[in-house]
């Protein structure tokens, strides 16, 4: 009887080691949402200036995405000159839901396409050089990495820019600045 009881127990012991090597934690699979949209309305036109250039032009925002599972979301803000973004610059990422952009970066984007704050100057067709737009789209994925396989993208927004144009200011003979 005693060489029963030390049987039963060795094979209970072998049960529970063997049970404990078996995993019993939840597994969770993002899967990529239906879709991801700007929730902020934009405006037909941003004005530009380098007077202004440290000022917000934008604040993109967005409300989180479903992945169907408890991920960390982080949020690529894309920028282009190109409506098919063929080559695009990531300008903000982000694991909260809005992203700004400054005159700063609009400007420069301006500079891109060959736009300029000189009234003299015109395009090929003999219009001010001085209207262009750039675009947008959002890029949401699971996980802080790059290499997601769980991302959505938003649709694109255009965003139409004007640099404002010097004009140089002329005095009349007869009428002096009086300080």
């Amino acid at each position: 009887m005693k060489k029963f009881f030390l049987i039963a127990a060795a094979f209970c012991a072998s049960f529970l080691f063997q049970a404990c090597e078996e995993e019993n934690e939840l597994i969770f699979v993002a899967v990529a949402p239906d879709g991801i949209e700007f929730t902020n309305a934009f405006a037909n036109e941003y004005l530009l200036s380098e007077d202004t250039e440290d000022n917000i032009a934008e604040r993109f925002v967005w409300v989180e995405p479903d992945f169907g599972a408890p991920v960390n979301k982080t949020y690529d803000l894309q920028a282009s000159i190109d409506p098919e973004f063929g080559a695009f610059d990531v300008v903000g990422s982000s694991n909260t839901t809005n992203i700004a952009v400054t005159v700063k970066l609009l400007l420069d984007y301006a500079g891109d396409l060959g736009l300029d704050d000189d009234p003299t100057t015109t395009d090929a067709d003999g219009n001010p050089n001085n209207t262009g737009a750039v675009h947008f789209r959002l890029r949401a994925y699971a996980g802080a990495g790059t290499g997601s396989n769980t991302e959505v993208f938003s649709d694109v927004v255009t965003l139409n820019i004007r640099l404002i144009e010097k004009v140089a200011l002329k005095f009349s003979s007869s009428r002096r600045a009086q300080f």
